[in-house]
C-alpha cells in the first residue's frame, strides 16, 4: 500500500462564491490540510469547482468526509481516488485559483504544461478547458 493517495472531486457550488467566501474556505483549509500534511489546489470557475487532495491515506478521506458534508457545494463526483507515487503539489497547503480573464495566463501556464506522468495535473487541465468560456 502507498504511503501517499489522491483525490480528484469535481462539484457544483449551491450558490455564488464571493472572493471572501473563497478566501475563509482556503484559509481554514490550509490551516488544516497542513496540520494533516495534505496539499493540494482547488480551482473555482462560474460555479463548477474542482479539487485535487494528496496526502497520507487516512488524512485524506478524513478531509474528503468533511468537505462533503459542507453545505455550500453539491453534485459531489470523485473522478480520482489511488495510490499515488508522488504529489503532484508538493509544498501546497491548498492553491487555489478563481478562473478570470486577470489570471487566464497564470493559469495556463501552470495547466497547459503537465508534469510528465501527472494524471492529477492532466485532470485539472482538462477541467481548465472546458470551464473557461471568455
Amino acid at each position: 500500500m502507498s504511503d501517499l493517495h489522491a483525490m480528484v472531486y469535481v462539484s457544483s457550488a449551491t450558490g455564488h462564491m464571493s472572493a471572501g467566501t473563497l478566501h475563509t474556505i482556503l484559509e481554514s483549509s490550509r490551516i488544516r490540510n497542513r496540520a494533516a500534511e495534505v496539499s493540494g489546489l482547488l480551482l473555482y470557475a462560474d460555479g463548477n469547482i474542482i479539487q485535487c487532495l494528496e496526502g497520507p491515506p487516512a488524512a485524506v478521506s478524513a478531509t474528503f468526509a468533511r468537505i462533503s458534508r459542507d453545505p455550500r457545494h453539491h453534485g459531489i463526483f470523485v473522478i480520482f481516488n489511488e495510490a499515488v507515487a508522488a504529489r503532484s503539489f508538493q509544498g501546497w497547503d491548498m492553491a487555489w485559483l478563481e478562473v478570470d480573464t486577470t489570471s487566464f495566463a497564470a493559469a495556463r501556464r501552470l495547466l497547459t504544461e503537465p508534469q510528465p506522468g501527472s494524471i492529477l495535473t492532466m485532470l485539472l487541465a482538462e477541467f481548465w478547458r472546458n470551464s473557461v468560456h471568455f
